[in-house]
């Protein structure tokens, strides 16, 4: 049987082995500006986009769920993506916002679709802020792709790890079940012949 690779074994770890490094994080800091001058017409785009679509649409039964779930995103990448401050509260961040995607049953592919309409919202807004800079272009262009890529992984993560403690779950449920019905049929026989004794 062939064994998995581990995953990683600390934030460090995985940045470096997403290639963010000191550069990145001022790219992504400088690019923070911008954005947030534009992150509201971002996300009002997403949503409007997501909720066109009767899957995603049944995420946010009201308008309140929908604004909750805008503010932690907004949050999220203004506070940790876009700070390039990759540490516990960041995990924390991801951990959540993967667990409640979870929790909704949200399935990863909408999810990544998801990311891939805001990743071209992104790529736009850097194309608009460096047109007459494109080696910073470049820069910026390669720093938002690599810290999307490892924000996903960790959402990915946390389903991987939801999905698998479900399986264990369900699977211990099953043979703590089958123990129950071995034991009261044993007990059962015992009872049967004391009776006869």
């Amino acid at each position: 049987m062939a064994q998995q690779n581990p995953e990683f074994s600390s934030m460090s770890e995985r940045t470096k082995y997403f290639q963010i490094d000191e550069r990145t994080v001022a790219c992504l800091r400088e690019f923070a500006q911008p954005l947030s001058a534009n992150i509201d017409k971002i996300l009002d785009g997403f949503y409007s986009y997501a909720t066109s679509h009767a899957n995603l649409a049944k995420m946010f039964p009201n308008q309140s769920v929908l604004t909750h779930a805008r503010a932690r995103q907004k949050d999220h990448w203004l506070k940790n993506v876009f700070a390039g401050v990759f540490d516990d509260n960041y995990m924390r961040s991801v951990t959540t916002i993967g667990q409640a995607h979870q929790k909704i049953g949200l399935a990863p592919g909408w999810y990544i679709g998801g990311y891939n309409f805001t990743l071209s919202k992104l790529f736009e807004l850097a194309v608009q802020t460096y047109r007459k800079k494109p080696e910073q272009l470049a820069e910026v262009i390669k720093a938002i792709n690599k810290v999307a890529m490892l924000d996903m992984s960790l959402a990915i993560s946390v389903y991987a790890e939801t999905n698998t403690a479900a399986v264990i779950a369900q699977e211990l449920g099953g043979k703590a079940d089958l123990f129950e019905r071995d034991v009261k049929s044993v007990v059962s026989a015992v009872a049967g012949s004391a009776s006869e004794l």
